[in-house]
């Protein structure tokens, strides 16, 4: 059985972000001799408001990425579907889950509370979305042009809102974002942890014995550290 690591993160996912997740749990699987594991990032986050009709065109965008590939090898489906996706590969003992990086999205609309809120126009409950967050724009040189551009995305998205034929519905649309690649342990990282024991610890009384061992299909050679005779 592989071992699969599931982490949710209230950042979004870029390679320096996988590289610092690699050099987390690549270690840990020499340490408990854990050849290969499968990790998936999972990530969501508020990104600004919609009208009805830019909610429907959206699920259109999606079912149509979804068979014209148009995207490249890139994922667009909506949040339920990419989970249902996910859950199913999952579930599936002959499936095993693919490298993959899939983007979705996921739409809600506006309960009573966060219509009061929102035309109230709460700060605290506008910075729950990205794309009128103040609070992250503190302390940059520019943080008061950033402030600005906020609030003009917020008043445009409402100019927007009244040209909708429903303008009292009104909906958050979040962002997500899942990262499915392999995790291996290769022989040279085992070796080279092997250098850095010799380097830091006392060995006097160990040496290197080599050794074959079957790596996969493959039959490699190594070296160990064994108590001197």
């Amino acid at each position: 059985m592989i071992p699969h690591f599931i982490i949710c993160t209230v950042y979004s996912i870029d390679n320096d972000y996988k590289k610092t997740f690699k050099e987390i749990f690549l270690p840990k699987m020499r340490e408990y001799g854990v050849r290969s594991a499968i990790l998936t990032m999972l990530y969501l986050g508020r990104m600004n408001l919609q009208t009805k009709e830019e909610v429907k065109q959206e699920y259109r965008d999606a079912h149509e990425a979804e068979f014209k590939k148009d995207r490249g090898a890139l994922i667009w489906r909506s949040l339920n579907e990419d989970l249902e996706y996910f859950y199913i590969s999952l579930r599936n003992p002959e499936s095993k889950p693919k490298a993959e990086v899939s983007y979705s999205f996921l739409t809600q609309k506006l309960t009573e509370e966060e219509l009061r809120l929102h035309d109230e126009r709460n700060q605290d409950y506008l910075n729950t979305f990205s794309s009128y967050n103040q609070l992250w724009m503190e302390g940059y040189e520019n943080s008061n042009q950033l402030i600005i551009e906020a609030a003009e995305r917020f008043n445009n998205d409402i100019e927007q809102m009244k040209t909708s034929n429903d303008p009292e519905s009104k909906f958050s649309h979040s962002f997500s974002g899942r990262w499915t690649f392999a995790l291996r342990v290769t022989l040279e990282s085992m070796q080279k942890e092997m250098r850095k024991r010799a380097a830091n610890e006392d060995l006097l009384h160990m040496e290197l014995k080599k050794q074959c061992v079957n790596w996969y299909n493959q039959r490699l050679h190594t070296y160990k550290f064994v108590k001197k005779e």
